[in-house]
């Protein structure tokens, strides 16, 4: 998934905490000694250039390479400690550090030494922020010098250079596989990394199943067989605010189906389900297909090298289609034009000629949509049991025969009596997203977006790699003696070969459950049976209820897209995201209107957000609000950017992710307004940081803890998750256990 531009939400809304000068990190952190400063010396925060981060995992041995590069902007030499926060379950072996190229040796403090540590500088500092490590180790390294912004010692002007690598052993948790690094200190830093890169390799025995990322699910897998997968993320100019997670899991079956839980002991639980054939698979193992490629070609293709692109893309599809498959190609502009009457077989004789055919496309004319699917559908032979693809591509709206939406969709549904899948692509602003959209819901298949500036070649070719190779089609999957709902996707989708499905949901009880996988391959039903285990308590993996909720709030937006605003799904929007911390175009709309509308948004009972929320939206401009608007009424479009813009976030959210407004800034003042701590939300009113399940009655019946004081550490100490809960700010309400504690002045 690739970064949007527009109006939908972070994965994880975290907040930006700005802490003050004596302090900054990447995947560690520079704490700047001021002892050896004059007290009248003012120092600007050291700036992280980049950093890299390259991870080996041979056999679920896990080598982690860091490698960042930090900068001083001030005009005078600095000293200070590298600190690195090591994860509690993290049996660190082999750490090695480098500064400029020199090996050096740390101090490795246990969680106790480190929790004092810690305590120190944020009494030094003023700043609870790095209570979020409470419970961790600790890795300290005396630097000296930090050279200033006109001395190089090799690096760069003012820049330190700073390398270390350890290794550790990854558990298997019933062929679940995770790796954490804390990649999330790059919040603590005032200024956008000029370039945060994860890049990594992991090779097993045992074949690979799924490999996902929750904390960066827009990650980009590639696998080159069942037993080598590579992965890679980048991206300039950002802020790695949470820690890197990776998923992978490990299975000899043809499907692997791995699950993940989380569950508090007096509610409902949630999973996770990672579901991914093999990659290596054999010719009988290959469903047959049937496939009709259907490509816009009026005048508009023109216009920056669209239609060669796509007359590219078409030639790809053809030379990866098989002996065994059928197919056939449609062009459509005023009128519509056949490669050939019916499917062809999947000949070489009848490949070359397609690919002569193609050749001589040209584009021009208008767009006759209707039609062409028409003639697309007409080939679907009803008896046959091969899965039936359309692969449909424009870059206009119907202008030529049938121009309404809803006819056309009428029209499809009537003709599609097959269960034909039609997957949707539509190039540039000029489509309607709402036609794409419901053509490939109602026939069970997914929509995609080729923007200006992108290659069509490249994602249509990539696209089509992808369901090149069918495994098994009409998928079903049931728990047996267990009650699971609110699962999304709700109707599962094909799977392809080395294609994986991350499923969310929640569920009742707990146990040991089988889980039954069915499909069909080719003429026969396959049936595949797993055994998994639903906890009654699991509290590590808080990370999937807000997937969970992200997913449905996708899921919940687009219904309102596609058929209109409904009170009670636009109610459930707001809960759910107020709940999380998810913006949404509904709960950011609440905080832009007023006072009282920006209370709807916050928990019952939450005191009104007055100065916080209303000052940081009150000095936006006007163009801003208007662009706001436009995020919000995106909804309703069917054609445009914001339209585009919102089928894509929807689209991504629907898969647990989703990458927010990047750049509006009135989403950004909302967001300093709204924090996450582990499974927890916060809503900043007055100064306070309140838990998002506060209640105004219960304002009598809070502990008042003083910040900063011996009790304050001493509550941490002996509860280090309320640690993470205390560095959200300076003032905190959270609730605890069966407790309310107030952190106050």
């Amino acid at each position: 998934m690739k970064n949007l531009k527009m109006w939908m939400l972070p994965m994880a809304i975290m907040g930006i905490l700005l802490l003050s000068a004596p302090l900054a990190q990447a995947c560690g952190i520079i704490d700047i000694d001021r002892r050896p400063l004059p007290p009248d010396v003012t120092v600007t925060n050291i700036s992280v250039k980049n950093t890299t981060l390259d991870i080996k995992i041979d056999e679920q041995i896990a080598e982690v390479m860091v490698d960042e590069i930090f900068h001083n902007p001030n005009d005078r030499q600095l000293e200070g400690n590298f600190i690195l926060p090591i994860l509690p379950e993290t049996a660190v072996q082999n750490l090695s550090l480098w500064i400029n190229g020199k090996e050096n040796k740390g101090e490795l403090l246990d969680k106790d030494k480190a929790l004092q540590y810690y305590q120190e500088t944020v009494r030094r500092m003023i700043d609870p922020a790095l209570l979020e490590y409470a419970g961790y180790g600790l890795l300290k390294l005396r630097i000296f010098p930090i050279p200033a912004n006109t001395v190089d010692l090799g690096q760069g002007p003012g820049n330190v250079r700073i390398k270390y690598s350890y290794t550790y052993h990854l558990p298997n948790d019933n062929g679940v596989c995770m790796l954490k690094h804390p990649w999330g200190t790059n919040k603590f830093s005032q200024e956008p990394i000029d370039s945060a890169v994860i890049k990594g390799v992991i090779k097993s025995a045992i074949p690979i199943k799924a490999v996902y990322s929750p904390t960066y699910t827009d990650l980009d897998v590639i696998r080159k067989d069942d037993k080598n997968i590579s992965f890679s993320f980048e991206q300039n100019k950002m802020k790695p605010d949470k820690d890197f997670i990776l998923y992978y899991t490990l299975s000899e079956k043809q499907f692997g189906i791995n699950l993940v839980n989380y569950k508090k002991a007096d509610a409902d639980g949630f999973f996770m389900m990672m579901m991914s054939p093999k990659y290596e698979i054999k010719d009988n193992e290959i469903v047959k297909k049937d496939v009709v490629f259907v490509l816009d070609t009026s005048g508009s293709m023109k216009e920056a090298d669209k239609i060669e692109q796509a007359k590219n893309a078409l030639i790809f599809c053809i030379n990866s289609l098989k002996e065994s498959d059928k197919f056939n190609l449609i062009t459509f502009s005023s009128d519509v034009r056949l490669f050939k009457d019916g499917l062809q077989d999947g000949t070489k004789d009848n490949r070359e000629a397609a690919l002569k055919w193609v050749k001589e496309i040209e584009a021009r004319g208008g767009t006759n949509i209707d039609e062409a699917l028409q003639s697309a559908l007409k080939m679907a032979d009803e008896k046959s049991k091969r899965p039936f693809v359309i692969v449909f591509l424009t870059d206009g709206i119907p202008t030529i025969g049938e121009q309404k939406p809803e006819v056309i969709l009428k029209n499809v549904a009537a003709k599609n009596t097959k269960n034909v899948r039609v997957f949707t692509f539509g190039v540039g602003y000029d489509v309607n997203t709402l036609l794409l959209d419901k053509l490939a819901e109602a026939n069970r298949g997914a929509r995609e977006y080729i923007t200006p500036g992108e290659n069509i070649e490249v994602k249509v070719s990539n696209f089509y790699d992808k369901i090149a190779y069918p495994v098994l089609a009409d998928v079903k999957l049931e728990v047996s003696g267990m009650e699971i709902y609110d699962r999304y996707p709700k109707n599962l989708p094909d799977l392809f070969r080395g294609s994986q499905l991350v499923l969310f949901g929640r569920y009742k009880g707990s146990g040991q459950k089988l889980i039954t996988l069915t499909g069909r391959v080719n003429d026969e039903t396959r049936k595949f049976e797993y055994e998994s285990t639903f906890t009654d308590r699991n509290e590590d993996n808080n990370f999937i209820p807000r997937l969970w909720a992200t997913s449905k709030i996708g899921y919940l937006l687009d219904e309102i897209r596609l058929r209109g605003e409904n009170k009670e799904v636009k109610d459930e929007i707001v809960k759910l995201a107020t709940e999380y911390g998810i913006l949404t175009p509904y709960t950011s709309w609440l905080v832009l209107e007023d006072v009282k509308a920006q209370a709807r948004a916050l928990p019952p009972g939450a005191p009104a957000p007055t100065a916080p929320l209303r000052g940081a939206i009150g000095g936006m401009e006007k163009a801003d609000e208007s662009k706001m608007k436009d995020n919000f009424d995106s909804l309703a479009k069917s054609d445009g950017e914001t339209s585009v813009s919102a089928s894509k976030a929807a689209q991504d959210m629907k898969q647990g992710g989703g990458a927010g407004w990047n750049g509006d800034s009135g989403s950004k003042a909302i967001n300093e307004n709204v924090k996450r701590a582990e499974d927890k939300t916060f809503y900043l009113s007055k100064g306070i940081w309140y838990d998002s399940k506060f209640q105004e009655k219960d304002k009598d019946k809070t502990i008042k803890v003083k910040y900063l004081s011996d009790e304050y550490f001493k509550l941490i100490a002996d509860n280090p998750k309320l640690g993470k809960y205390f560095a959200v700010g300076a003032k905190v309400l959270v609730y605890f256990g069966d407790k309310i504690y107030e952190v106050i002045e």
